[in-house]
């Protein structure tokens, strides 16, 4: 592991007053540095002044060497306080076509960044997780699930006529059947099609009934298949019977091929459905149990009890699925849940009913405009779905921000909050629309609906929204245009209350974020930005984008304010629900509230687990006392940062303690 410093430092303020452009312009008149020289330098001077920088905050580039650099598309904080980056292919065809054709898994990319001492480690990653889903399980691992098995070609770049392959075993007494990327189906034509993707093949099912009669019910399975040669007579247009190259015996009647039509159509991007626990300890990934459905752009919720749900997704031939399954942490396995259909990367956020996951409104990226969008409550258990009203541009809420709200401001009474604000949004695809809305809805209330909140400063999709100590949100980025085409990136940076709806601007970020960016709170309470995926890299939509590989952190005014609190003399890094943390800290008197913040799993700008949550803290002389919540539906297992902020706002340095029953 190679270390390095590698931040340098630029900053980003508010626009010059007149008094400041009169100041520049007699300095220039008198100094031989150049009117740009002169301004760049008052500039710095301004947002490096100690009021600017406890009322606005500063942002930091992060250039890491190039050796570490990656098209960061996901991130998620461990509880080691280091953050998982992934890339897999990272957007990147050339680096697809490396590994996918030659088997080059070194161009997969992912690193371990400790944003305390800016050291990397990069990470031997197995295969393409490049828009994969993920998730912070109660043991502290992270779930990578899904990925990409395909990518995107339109009409016109098809070479080889393709399509979907249903492999049926109609033997109900044998083993799994497992076909390896390239196997050969042999139409009636003696055409050869050969698959992309591994492929595992379940026995058939057999019932007796009580008449002594058996039913015999084959299996299925999808994979995408491909033309051996780039020959226009490949192409079909009905649904053919095809052998599998290379079986015996009995196999070669009981497992085959029905497949078509074969096309040079449009292929859209296809889903992975391998999956891996990311240990944190070990750095390192370890594969469980493959999905039954292969998935990219999937969302994986963690359930009250521990359980993970894999939800939309494109399948394996690049179909959008209503399939969902659940996995078991115990076992490593997944099993099918109820089909509900929802555009990919749903917001699904956990309620206090563990069967019921509400669904924001909030998508990313592919799914029809009129199926699945619609905001309400989904009954896992039932499979029924309960719709809300008063969302306003619900046909813009794609690439929107969705999020818990944290506690009410200042509490010290253990308040939890069961409101959730969507935040932006564009139109469905590449469409113009775009919004400054921000809708709240109260989960808790009789008859929820959402109300209307404060606009945002400039209509935005794609904006990242963090929770912080201080029960505040911060939003900064997004982009007016599908993927900031014509550089319509915002700048703009805000801190809102959602207890009083008072937004206040921050410092203007540096770098413009859009498409494939994200954001998460770290444990010392500064903000990391990541990501941007441009669809082209100039204002006049002429030149191809390029991915931005510099990350920020933002360093917040609240740690401008003087010295933070501290805790001391408790470092256990277990606790249970409703047990009272005994700490010492000289800091006492002035320690205001205390709060959980669960780590964030975040991509395109989906960011569902974090939320914050309301402890009592008392303080007797240096001593602290912290009571933790009590109700598994509001705290459940799992890993926490745990933050005291004082009397000016101020946090301390979380400690990372993993709550059980």
């Amino acid at each position: 592991m190679r270390k390095d410093n590698p931040v340098r430092t630029a900053r980003r303020g508010q626009p010059f007053t007149l008094f400041v452009s009169t100041v520049i312009a007699l300095l220039a008149a008198s100094s031989p540095l150049s009117v740009p020289a002169v301004a760049e330098w008052h500039h710095n001077q301004i947002i490096n002044a100690p009021d600017y920088l406890s009322s606005r905050g500063k942002w930091d580039i992060i250039n890491l060497p190039e050796a570490f650099r990656l098209n960061t598309i996901h991130a998620a904080l461990l509880p080691t306080g280091k953050v998982l980056l992934v890339a897999g292919s990272g957007n990147n065809r050339d680096s697809f076509n490396e590994f996918n054709n030659n088997d080059m898994i070194s161009v997969l990319k992912t690193a371990v960044l400790d944003p305390t001492t800016m050291e990397v480690k990069i990470i031997p990653t197995p295969s393409d997780l490049f828009c994969s889903g993920h998730a912070l399980l109660q043991s502290g691992k992270v779930l990578v699930a899904g990925g990409t098995s395909g990518y995107e070609l339109l009409e016109g770049d098809v070479k080889k006529p393709a399509g979907a392959m249903i492999i049926h075993n109609e033997n109900p007494d044998g083993k799994a059947r497992s076909f390896n990327k390239g196997t050969r189906f042999t139409g009636p034509d003696g055409k050869v099609y050969v698959s992309t993707q591994d492929i595992v093949v379940q026995p058939a099912t057999k019932m007796e009934h009580d008449d002594g009669s058996i039913m015999i019910t084959h299996s299925s399975v999808t994979v995408f298949v491909e033309a051996v040669a780039e020959d226009t007579s490949y192409i079909t247009s009905s649904n053919e019977h095809y052998d599998i190259v290379g079986l015996k015996g009995d196999d070669v009647h009981n497992i085959y091929g029905q497949g078509g039509p074969m096309t040079l159509n449009k292929q859209d991007y296809r889903g992975d459905n391998r999956a891996y626990e990311f240990d944190p300890v070990k750095e390192a990934y370890v594969r469980v149990g493959d999905m039954k459905e292969s998935r990219w752009y999937p969302t994986l919720p963690v359930m009250t009890n521990g359980d993970v749900l894999a939800v939309s997704g494109l399948d394996n031939t690049g179909q959008i699925t209503d399939t969902t399954e659940r996995y078991d942490p115990a076992t490593k396995a997944w099993s099918w849940g109820p089909d509900q259909a929802f555009p990919t990367y749903p917001a699904l956020f956990r309620t206090q009913d563990p069967d019921v996951l509400f669904f924001s409104g909030s998508s990313a990226g592919y799914g029809p405009a009129d199926k699945g969008r619609v905001p309400g409550f989904w009954n896992v258990k039932t499979n029924s779905f309960r719709t809300v009203t008063g969302l306003r541009d619900t046909n813009i809420a794609e690439t929107s921000a969705s999020v818990v709200l944290p506690p009410t401001a200042g509490s010290n009474d253990a308040s939890q909050s069961s409101r959730i604000m969507i935040l932006g949004g564009g139109g469905v695809g590449e469409s113009p629309l775009v919004t400054a809305r921000t809708d709240v809805i109260d989960l808790a209330s009789d008859n929820p609906s959402y109300k209307a909140g404060p606009g945002l400063p400039a209509a935005v999709r794609y904006p990242n929204v963090s929770v912080t100590p201080w029960d505040e949100l911060f939003i900064s980025g997004g982009s007016s245009d599908y993927r900031g085409k014509e550089n319509s990136y915002n700048y703009k940076a805000a801190m809102l209350n959602p207890t009083t709806n008072q937004m206040e601007m921050m410092a203007d970020s540096l770098v413009g974020r859009s498409y494939h960016s994200g954001s998460l709170l770290l444990p010392d309470s500064r903000i990391l930005v990541f990501g941007n995926d441009p669809l082209y890299s100039d204002k006049d939509n002429t030149q191809p984008g390029k991915f931005e590989q510099r990350m920020e952190i933002y360093t917040p005014p609240q740690l401008y304010r003087g010295a933070r609190p501290t805790l001391n003399g408790n470092n256990d890094t277990q606790a249970h629900r409703g047990q009272t943390l005994t700490f010492t800290s000289t800091d006492a008197g002035s320690i205001k509230t205390a709060r959980l913040i669960a780590p964030s799993t975040t991509t395109h700008v989906t960011n569902i687990e974090q939320r914050s949550l309301g402890a009592i803290v008392k303080h007797d002389g240096n001593t602290v006392t912290i009571e933790l919540p009590t109700d598994e539906n509001v705290m459940s297992n799992g890993w926490y940062m745990l933050f005291v902020t004082n009397t000016n706002g101020t946090p301390s340095v979380a400690k990372m303690i993993q709550v059980t029953p």
